[in-house]
């Protein structure tokens, strides 16, 4: 018997047919299977959650949803195939962390430009004819010891790929050659010594809140869909971050989360200055390199990293951060021109700071940065 779901189609757990255009798209509980092309060349999806129950991912299922950034599948699904060319052409999709699937398609994630990292968690026995071919942008591989067979041309024209950690199995030059033609950046060829993380992310995850992150494998993270906490401290000592997405689900970011990660440089978070301490990303090369030395959320001014002397505030700002002006005044006889669009004035008075009129601020109604 076929029912409707919201904007899913399920006919003995079996998803037919999707007719919505949520960003975040959430796969019913008690889903198994996902029939061929059902979300294929949806430009809305930017997320996807999959259910624990689901055993299947049909071919060119998500194929050519150029906007999909990010796909949670949990550890403990037992999935047991992607299917051909299911998410073939997904050019957003960044990080790629899989467990618990046996098959992964010929050509599944084939064309997925935007793709980093990828890494293949234990339980894995085969993957596909190209399943990875042509993705360009990708820099590192992890595959897991229980891969059997790695089919011709999966990783063919990877050609930022640096390093490859490889199942200890025997013949491995055989495997190399087969399926990494075209790598010419291929600086790594290393059998893996550490287990990877048995978790669908890398790191922990306990109720709803972000506590650890293992950076031993990637460079690139995407954060769950189910996270909203991210604790202080989660991404301490990170020395090989490079680049965090931070979904719209994360209701808070606490104080010191990255912690002394020197190399993060790119960081796409929510336009929401409520979801974190103004202190948290100043140990990152993101917040170092940041353009004009403003970090601004949701027209809240967080910080500033610059060295101008006179401190042009751009129009975007419509109030400071909390013991923020302070900071700002330690520039010696510094001044600050404050844009018209400010609509909670700062504390101006001499009383606010330990030496008296170190500021002198002005109101700029035609401000810019310059």
């Amino acid at each position: 018997m076929s029912k409707n779901n919201s904007n899913y189609t399920i006919n003995e757990q079996v998803i037919s047919k999707y007719t919505g255009n949520e960003k975040t798209v959430i796969i019913p509980e008690g889903v198994m299977w996902i029939e061929d092309g059902v979300f294929k060349d949806n430009k809305d999806i930017v997320s996807v959650i999959f259910p624990k129950t689901l055993v299947h991912i049909g071919k060119e299922a998500f194929s050519g949803c150029t906007s999909l950034r990010e796909i949670s599948l949990s550890s403990l699904a037992p999935i047991e195939k992607i299917g051909e060319a299911a998410f073939k052409g997904c050019t957003a999709l960044e990080g790629l962390f899989l467990g618990g699937i046996k098959y992964i398609g010929d050509e599944s994630f084939m064309d997925c430009t935007a793709l980093r990292t990828v890494v293949i968690f234990n339980d894995c026995e085969e993957v596909g004819f190209s399943a990875f071919k042509n993705c360009t942008f990708l820099e590192s591989v992890v595959l897991p010891d229980s891969v059997k067979e790695i089919c011709g041309g999966a990783f063919d024209n990877c050609t930022r790929l640096k390093d490859v950690f490889l199942p200890a199995g025997e013949n491995i030059d055989d495997i190399f050659l087969e399926c990494f033609s075209g790598c010419t950046a291929l600086e790594r060829k290393l059998r893996s010594k550490i287990e990877p993380p048995t978790e669908y992310v890398p790191g922990v995850i306990e109720n709803n809140t972000l506590i650890h992150f293992d950076d031993t494998y990637t460079d690139c993270f995407t954060i769950p869909g189910d996270v909203k906490y991210i604790a202080a401290g989660a991404f301490k000592d990170c020395k090989n971050l490079v680049s965090i997405t931070i979904p719209d689900t994360v209701e808070d970011i606490e104080e010191g989360a990255f912690y002394d990660c020197p190399n993060l440089e790119e960081v796409n978070i929510p336009d929401r200055s409520d979801i974190i301490d103004q202190y948290s990303l100043v140990d990152t090369k993101w917040y170092r390199d940041n353009e004009n030395g403003f970090f601004i959320l949701g027209g809240t001014l967080l910080g500033y990293n610059g060295k101008s002397r006179k401190i042009v505030i751009p129009p975007s700002v419509r109030r400071f951060a909390e013991d923020l002006l302070p900071n700002l005044s330690l520039n010696w006889h510094s001044s600050l021109c404050l844009p018209s669009t400010m609509t909670e004035m700062p504390d101006i008075s001499t009383e606010s700071f330990n030496d008296p009129i170190v500021c002198v601020y002005q109101v700029n109604p035609d401000s810019a940065v310059g």
